[in-house]
Parts: structure tokens; C-alpha cells; sequence
């Protein structure tokens, strides 16, 4: 390397510290911590939500639990996908893959350069259900990613259109990974770290990378993500270099995690009256209706928030039903100005006017609606916290108790000569409060 290059290099590293002795500084001066959530828990940005007529997504890996759906590029890793589309026609579907950077804007990378071999693949022969209404077709696919051949890391995104008029219906973001390196994770536990008095989760890591990475300051960067809530993805805002190829990260206390996260649990499998959470079963109404108990504020601070996504999702018997579920949740704590929703992993925790809740006069509870098919599911109230032009949502837990999390960190390497972000290393670390 010439003197002139070994200059600049070391002007620069000085430079990259002296942005880190700030941000550290700042760190130390914070006045409010804001929850790292948004109106989108489990989807992002440039992903396209599914129409009304198709119900029941649900799309895994063989990765894990409870995770975003992860493929190790080369391995038999699998994508797993299912969904109902509500007709009494049978249907048939296009399916592709598409490469997008770190902030999940389109890559733009030409199809040869992704994956080897074509680019489509079809989805037909559905499973009818014509015993209630609504009447519908269930579809199942899954992806071995030996048989998809994909040649670069990175976010993706899996695309379904219908065949016959070639319309986008709905996507679906999944990440493949290189796991290379070496990656060590630790939680801290921040108390009263959170808006609302509630404790904080601040991850820390340390990565050991490649020798193939020159400039790591620059061409690295790190996301965490909670559980398999891509939309809560965090970018870390402190890294430094270490010796022999080592980098350390982690997240200031303006962007901790909310530590008090859990989930209440809706059993849907049998829509008949029980004790426990169905008040009313209504089979003749079209469709049929189901009216839950009515909840509390803050009742999900007993349930079990350790329920994995792997025992959860709708049932797919093919005489499994689908009613209209409306949740009931007692006003009286309640500011009468406060905007409350209800989300999720029915409508894949993701803000939609229709489960916004509004006071039924006669019952005096806030209510809200969704249609959901018989299965078990976890779901949560937020109120919609607005603060000038932005909103965001703010979950109504038990605000003093930590809970058991599940954090994943990504390592994104921006390729110097292809220039797009490749996803060197997966890790996941559980704070078990």
C-alpha cells in the first residue's frame, strides 16, 4: 500500500473514532427512549400485503421457532408456504424470488446473477373446503434452497401472482445467510429504559470477520430483529474496530428493545362455547361469529410468553371453518381519546383498519372484528401513540416486568464490486427476562 493510501486510511480510522466518542457522548444525554415499534411488526417496507380474499399465510423455515424465515445459502434448508384463498374456484399461482438491500429497497440484481436456473415456479391442485362459508382453497409449496439454487446472500423477497392475469397478490421477506465469521452476543436488562416505565433489552456483540473484508468500518453494518418482527429491525448506531479482524457493536440506550413484550394466547381450534374465552358462538350468521370474553387491560401479564410460533397457526383439516372473531376489551382504564388495535399472527401483526376498536354503546366495551380460521394464535392490544406527523404503536403490557425475548443479529457486508448487501452471519441470543 503506497504512503499516500496509508495516510488516508489512518485519517479516516481517526475520524471513525472520533464519530464513536460522540455518539457515545449523546448516549449519556438521552431524555426519552422511544419503543422500537412501528404499524408493521412482522412485514416491511416494500412488502405487498395480501387482498381480503386470501387468509391463513403462513410462511416458516426450517431454520427455527420463532425466527424470520432463514435459509443457509447451499444448504437443504426450507421454505415453507401455505395460505387459503377464499373462492369456490380452484386457482392457480406464480411464484418468484426477488433480491433487495439491507433496507429492503429492490437490488435490482438481474435474475442469472441470484439464482441458477429459472425463475418461476407455479402453485396449483388446492384443497377445497365447501362444507361452511366461507368457501375456500387451501394451497401449500415448499422451497428447498438446493433446488433453488441461489447464488448470493441477502434479504429476499418471495412473490406471488395470480396465473392467469399476472397480478401481484401479496410478498412474503425471508434473508439467506453465508455464516461466515464468528459472532458472540450478550443482553443487558435497562430498567425503566423504555417510554411508560418499562425495562429495555441492549444487545452487544462481537464479530470476527472474514479476511476478504478491508475496510469492516464502512462495509459492515448490523440489525437486530426481535422474535420474527422484521418490521421492528433496528440498525446499531456504536461500532468500533477491535484486534485481528474483530469489530464490536451493540445498540445506545436510545434504541433498546421493550423487555416487557408478551403475548396473550387465542384458542380457536373449537369455535363452541367455553369458559376460558368464547362467550357466544353464532353458526348461523354468514359468516359465522364467534364473541370472545371480554379482555382486561394489562391481562396478558400472567399468560405464558413463551409460546413458540412452531405450536401456533390455523388448523389445515379440510373441514377447518372460518368465523368472524370479535374481541371485547373493558374501557374504564381506558382514555376515552386513546386509539386501541388488536394484532396478530391471524393477520401476520400487521396494522389494519378494521381491527381498530371503537365503544359499542350497548355492551360499553371497545370491540373490533377479523375474520380467522379455526387454529391457535397469539395476539395483543396496542394503543397508537401519535406525536406530530408520526405515529407508532405501543403495546399494552404489564409495563414493569421483563420478559423472555428472542433477538437475532445480522451482519450485512456491502459488496465493493457488485454493490449490493450481502448477509455474512445469522446469530440469535434469549434474555430470559
Amino acid at each position: 500500500m503506497s504512503n499516500r493510501h496509508s495516510y488516508l486510511w489512518v485519517l479516516l480510522l481517526c475520524l471513525s473514532f472520533t464519530l464513536i466518542q460522540c455518539s457515545s457522548s449523546a448516549e449519556l444525554s438521552t431524555i426519552e427512549v422511544v419503543p422500537q415499534v412501528s404499524n408493521r411488526l412482522a412485514s416491511v417496507k416494500s412488502q405487498v400485503l395480501p387482498p381480503s380474499s386470501i387468509q391463513s399465510i403462513t410462511f416458516s423455515s426450517s431454520y427455527k421457532s420463532d425466527a424470520p424465515p432463514i435459509l443457509h445459502l447451499g444448504s437443504s434448508d426450507q421454505l415453507h408456504l401455505e395460505f387459503d384463498e377464499l373462492t369456490d374456484v380452484s386457482g392457480q399461482f406464480r411464484v418468484q424470488f426477488k433480491h433487495y438491500n439491507k433496507d429492503w429497497t429492490p437490488s435490482n440484481l438481474p435474475d442469472a446473477w441470484i439464482m441458477d436456473g429459472f425463475n418461476e415456479f407455479n402453485i396449483n391442485g388446492g384443497t377445497s373446503n365447501s362444507l361452511s362459508d366461507p368457501k375456500y382453497y387451501h394451497y401449500k409449496k415448499s422451497f428447498n434452497a438446493k433446488e433453488l439454487d441461489l447464488l448470493v446472500s441477502g434479504n429476499y423477497m418471495l412473490e406471488v401472482y395470480d396465473f392467469s392475469t399476472n397480478t401481484l397478490l401479496f410478498s412474503l421477506p425471508f434473508l439467506v445467510t453465508e455464516q461466515e465469521g464468528k459472532l458472540q452476543s450478550n443482553i443487558e436488562t435497562v430498567y425503566n429504559g423504555v417510554e411508560g416505565g418499562a425495562h429495555g433489552h441492549q444487545i452487544f456483540n462481537s464479530y470476527t470477520y472474514p479476511s476478504e473484508i478491508e475496510f469492516s468500518q464502512f462495509e459492515l453494518s448490523f440489525t437486530y430483529i426481535p422474535r420474527r418482527f422484521l418490521g421492528l429491525a433496528t440498525s446499531t448506531d456504536i461500532k468500533n474496530i477491535g484486534n485481528n479482524r474483530e469489530i464490536n457493536f451493540h445498540l445506545s440506550r436510545q434504541k433498546v428493545f421493550d423487555a416487557s413484550y408478551d403475548f396473550a394466547l387465542l384458542d380457536l381450534s373449537n369455535f363452541a362455547i367455553n369458559a376460558t374465552q368464547i362467550d357466544e358462538w353464532i353458526p348461523e350468521a354468514n359468516p359465522a361469529r364467534v364473541i370472545l370474553k371480554p379482555d382486561q387491560l394489562n391481562f396478558i401479564s400472567g399468560v405464558n410468553s413463551e409460546m413458540h410460533s412452531s405450536t401456533i397457526g390455523p388448523l389445515n383439516a379440510r373441514n377447518a371453518r372460518y368465523a368472524e372473531v370479535v374481541f371485547r376489551l373493558e374501557a374504564d382504564a381506558l382514555n376515552s381519546t386513546d386509539e386501541i388495535v388488536v394484532l396478530g399472527d391471524f393477520n401476520n401483526w400487521t396494522y389494519d383498519e378494521r381491527l381498530k376498536l371503537s365503544y359499542n354503546q350497548s355492551s360499553r366495551y371497545l370491540e373490533g372484528s377479523a375474520l380467522i380460521k379455526q387454529g391457535t394464535y397469539r395476539y395483543k392490544y396496542f394503543r397508537v401513540i401519535k406525536k406530530g406527523a408520526n405515529s407508532y404503536l405501543l403495546p399494552i403490557n404489564d409495563r414493569l416486568s421483563a420478559r423472555p425475548q428472542i433477538y437475532h443479529t445480522v451482519v450485512y457486508y456491502r459488496d465493493p464490486v457488485k454493490n449490493f448487501d450481502r448477509i455474512l452471519m445469522i446469530g440469535f441470543v434469549e434474555a430470559n427476562r
